[in-house]
């Protein structure tokens, strides 16, 4: 029985009926639940029915997300209950039994003041989906038996089912509103009712093929083997079918495995596969003609190959497999220049260009001594008769091979030495040992077998194969019909059983050579170059190629002058990168992923293989919308046909410290132009997980976010140097050129070009907006609270911001915390009411020293209060800063901001001649002499709304809330006030 995660509870069977289908049912119900006081997973104990549960296991144990434990209860207990919080246990079907859950009863209760509504919710997995089958309602702090009936969910052997209770609500069992010490629990008495099925111990397996000329079959027990019939034949969609009884089946390139339910028959779906593509990867060459990509019209066809060039000190050896770095011996397979090739899958040729690793030896022809010298190479055949020695010139005349006559037979010649008209011979291996054909490039030399004497050139291969023997230079060269060559009267000719040859071999020296896809070329002679610490303006018409460096802490700008540039080569973007490190970029001009190079201190090379020793990738904007979790959302950029396009976001990442260079397609205009565009809306029901778009500064030179961009109002960078993110006010930054940045937003943005990096102006302060700071010795961190007439406690797209939150960086984080949706936020926009609280956060990377000071703030704030939970003296941030240690990690809990605004109307007793009067006695909250149209609303301090208040009544019982400060908004018309309530 499988291992499974242990939960919550043990359950004990009571019945057991068999019915007439084979169906067992069985009961698992709560039987009495160990008072564990003090841990927070409640251990509890059942029975079970039948009495022998072999077909399931339960866990032992609850689980609780986002709750605590309520030590006083024990039990199933639970407080501190959020929407969204939840416990939970699980069952798992034992392997040969599958599960049919119909019912899940289950006994809650909660305190006054715990959540009202709480959700029975079941998933196979715990990452969900989750269904919701029933919702309590509990009221007046009552038991109450939540049924989930009519169910049919299905727990196939080995899954585990979760069952899990969910808070919909912060409304509480008496109306009110869910408190930290409001419990919520489970009873004794809920139960698990159901039926299990037995799995057939052993089923038959059997399979045919729809098509057998096209592949045929094999079976060996559930294994089933297809067999194509040739390199044109694939699988159908679907590639089998189930045409008997039920079963799964895997398939595994030509191996099905079958995992049956019943006797059962598969049949496999064989096709014609589809045709080909070829796609011809010219490295840093290119292609002397053609596309570089093929596709078949028809499975047979065949592409002849064309050449590639690189430069002039590389030459074009063929196309191979994988792409070559420099090595010494020819790849293979090795495809040359005019061959026809026929693919028998999708594949990517490189191409592959050799060069002479040094100069040709003074000896450019070798004189063979010894018969196993003799190899597959270039040779030349030579003879001395008479007084002279001779060369043959590969032609024949009357049976006789020609000549041209050369001084003396040496060990060795050079290249220019040898006799005008000698013929360089091909000597090409047969495969059997010592066997040559020869051959001047297109005939085959041969001894007529049936003519003593003669010698010929045939196309043909027939009785063309030779033996050379010997010793101390002088050959017989025996073809295999027993004729010998040999000289004759200044020429070459053959004769029947004859051994007195006198044949010299000169090999051809073959001197060292490269081979490589990416030969590192002369690069065309650039023009600008610009270093990561400067700012470069060029003039229209006066560039070639533009390089621009990057580092981590600066990088090259460019700005254009008297109109637009043109760059009529390429550009280029050399950035330096540490090892494994993911760096945010953009880029103001288009990059195809598969011509990024790297350095390696002698040339440009490609960087290795894709998504093992790099990556590029984009973040999906849409995934993280619909999974509403802010993990799991990159996706790698394609690697042959990927490109990164302008104003797009992308992360990087290489697997060791060097130079990246990132090339554009010849003639780019820089932009000097608006660019806009439009990110598109991917919308959330968790409203801060809407609309995320890694987007990019789309120009070669600075931009200042409060002149030069619109469209949103806050961005998040990433600082590779400290591995962090910053979230920053558009206002406030100044982005680089290829900076790449989050924003939340969904429609168009703009962006201006700035033809001079912008100095650095601080942005002016807002009446509205208090921003606090902190910070170290080395490093500092914001948070900004913004008070509207319009703000909300709701996370609103543009006006809030999620706090991008970096733990393990050597930065310390300061946010503001949304306890309704457990959300921690950079920018937070609320109501503009006279006081204010917000919880505040901190991340501290290490034990010491911190400070928190107000940087900027309302000018209608008489007290900014920063109350530290460990002190309980509130600090007025108005008048100093506030230092304090702190322990490495997340604070959530330890500090609070209080921002006092404006004086505000106190409620007090009536005195005679009032025309409006608000007042508190006891319970009761009395509002007299509003006009008729007055619209009253109570809200707390945060100034989240609580209720309206019914216009025509003049007394409101307060008993429902907690003692403290409200606050009651009256508005007549277009008048509004603001009156604090004492209760």
């Amino acid at each position: 029985m499988k291992t499974i995660l242990k939960t919550a509870c043990l359950f004990a069977l009571l019945t057991a009926n068999l019915n007439a289908v084979g169906q067992t049912a069985f009961t698992m119900t709560l039987s009495s639940i160990t008072n564990n006081t003090g841990v927070d997973n409640d251990i509890f104990t059942s029975t079970f029915s039948p009495a022998s549960p072999t077909y399931a296991t339960t866990s032992g144990k609850f689980t609780a997300v986002g709750l605590e434990h309520n030590d006083g209860a024990g039990r199933a207990n639970y407080k501190s209950w959020a929407v969204g919080d939840y416990f939970y246990y699980s069952i798992t079907a034992a392997e040969g039994y599958n599960l049919t859950v119909t019912a899940i009863n289950s006994s809650q209760r909660s305190s006054n003041t715990g959540p009202r509504n709480v959700a029975v919710e079941t998933a196979i997995a715990l990452g969900g989906p989750w269904t919701t089958h029933v919702t309590s309602n509990l009221t007046n702090a009552n038991d109450n038996d939540n049924n989930a009936t009519n169910l049919n969910i299905a727990v196939n052997a080995g899954e585990t089912l979760y069952i899990r209770y969910r808070c919909t609500t912060t409304t509480s069992a008496n109306n009110g509103t869910v408190v930290s010490d409001g419990t919520h629990r489970l009873n004794s008495g809920g139960s698990i009712v159901g039926t299990y099925t037995v799995a057939a111990p052993s089923y038959s397996v059997s399979a045919t093929s729809n098509n057998v000329v096209l592949g045929t079959v094999s079976v060996n027990g559930k294994v089933i083997t297809a067999a194509p019939a040739d390199a044109c034949t694939g699988y159908a969609d679907p590639a089998y079918t189930v045409t008997s009884g039920t079963a799964t089946v895997v398939q595994e390139g030509n191996v099905f495995t079958v995992t049956p339910t019943s006797d059962c028959s598969v049949q496999i779906n064989f096709v014609a596969a589809s045709p080909y593509t070829v796609t011809l990867n010219a490295g840093s060459g290119s292609l002397s003609s053609g596309s570089a990509t093929w596709t078949q019209s028809a499975c047979a066809d065949e592409l002849t190959l064309p050449a590639a060039t690189a430069c002039d000190t590389w030459t074009f050896a063929g196309w191979t497999t994988s792409s070559v770095s420099e090595q010494s011996d020819p790849p293979t397979p090795l495809y040359l220049n005019g061959e026809n090739y026929r693919p028998t899958a999708n594949i990517t040729l490189y191409a592959v260009y050799t060069k002479v690793s040094g100069s040709v030896s003074e000896s450019g022809w070798d004189k063979i001594t010894d018969a196993s010298a003799i190899t597959d190479g270039i040779y030349l055949i030579a003879a001395t008769y008479s007084d002279k020695d001779y060369f043959f010139n590969g032609t024949i005349a009357s049976g006789h091979g020609q000549s041209v006559a050369a001084t003396s037979i040496a060990d060795s010649y050079a290249v220019d030495d040898i006799p005008s008209g000698a013929i360089e011979m091909t000597f090409s291996s047969t495969g059997t040992a010592g066997q040559y054909y020869i051959t001047n490039g297109s005939n085959y030399l041969r001894a007529n077998a049936k003519t003593s004497g003669n010698l010929d050139l045939s196309t043909t291969t027939t009785n063309n194969k030779w033996n050379a023997s010997g010793s101390a230079g002088s050959f017989s060269l025996i073809c295999e019909n027993g004729a010998n060559l040999r000289s004759y009267s200044g020429t070459f000719r053959t004769y029947d059983g004859k051994t007195n040859s006198v044949v010299y071999l000169f090999k051809k020296s073959t001197p060292s050579a490269l081979y490589n896809s990416n030969p590192d070329c002369p690069p065309e002679e650039t023009d600008i170059v610009v270093d990561a610490t400067e700012t470069t303006t060029v003039e229209a018409s006066t560039v070639t190629t533009l390089t621009i460096r990057s580092n981590d802490t600066g990088t090259g700008e460019v700005t254009a002058t008297g109109g637009s540039v043109s760059v009529t080569g390429c550009i280029y973007l050399e950035k330096e990168f540490s090892a494994n490190k993911w760096y945010f970029i953009s880029f103001p001009y288009r990059v195809k992923v598969s011509e990024i190079q790297k350095w390696n201190g002698g040339a440009w090379e490609y960087p290795g293989a894709y998504l093992n020793d790099w990556e590029v990738a984009l973040y999906n904007t849409q995934r993280r919308a619909t999974n509403e979790s802010a993990t799991g959302n990159w996706q790698p950029v394609a690697y042959d046909d990927g490109y990164l396009e302008v104003g797009q976001g992308y992360i990087f990442v290489i697997a060791e410290n060097c130079t990246v260079r990132f090339p554009s397609a010849t003639g780019i205009t820089l932009q000097n132009s608006a660019f806009n565009t439009t990110l598109t809306d991917y919308t959330s029901t968790r409203t801060w997980h809407s609309n995320w778009h890694l987007t990019g500064q789309p120009y070669f030179a600075s931009m200042s976010g409060n002149n030069n961009i619109s469209g949103f109002n806050y961005v998040t960078i990433w600082n590779a140097a400290d591995d962090t993110y910053s979230d920053e006010a558009i206002e406030d930054v100044t982005l680089k050129p290829f900076t790449a940045m989050f924003v939340q937003h969904s429609g168009s943005i703009s962006f201006t070009p700035q033809l001079l990096r912008p100095s650095s102006v601080a942005a002016a302060v807002k009446s509205n907006k208090y921003r606090l700071e902190l910070r170290n010795a080395s490093h500092s961190d914001r948070t900004q609270i913004t008070l509207s007439e319009d703000g909300t406690p709701d996370y609103v797209v543009g006006r809030d911001y999620l706090k991008t939150l970096t733990t393990g960086s050597p930065k310390p984080q300061l946010y503001t915390i949304d306890r309704q949706n457990n959300i921690n936020l950079a920018f937070n926009d609320l109501y503009k009411a006279n006081e204010v609280q917000v919880d505040l956060g901190i991340y501290a990377p290490a034990d010491g020293t911190y400070t928190i000071a107000l940087t900027s703030s309302d000018v209608e704030a008489r007290e900014v209060l920063l109350i530290d939970n460990l002190t309980t003296e509130p600090v007025d941030l108005l008048q100093g800063e506030y230092i304090f240690t702190a322990s490495a990690g997340t604070a959530n809990n330890r500090f609070k901001i209080l921002i006092k605004r404006a004086d505000i109307g106190t409620s007090a007793n009536p005195t005679d001649g009032e025309q409006f009067t608000v007042y508190v006695q006891e319970t009761v909250l009395t509002v007299k002499g509003q006009p008729a149209d007055t619209h009253l609303s109570l809200m707390d301090v945060n100034g989240r709304k609580l209720f309206d208040l019914p216009a025509a009544a003049e007394h409101f019982d307060l008993s429902q809330l907690a003692r403290g400060v409200y606050l009651l908004y009256v508005q007549t018309g277009d008048t509004r006030s603001i009156y604090k309530v004492l209760y």
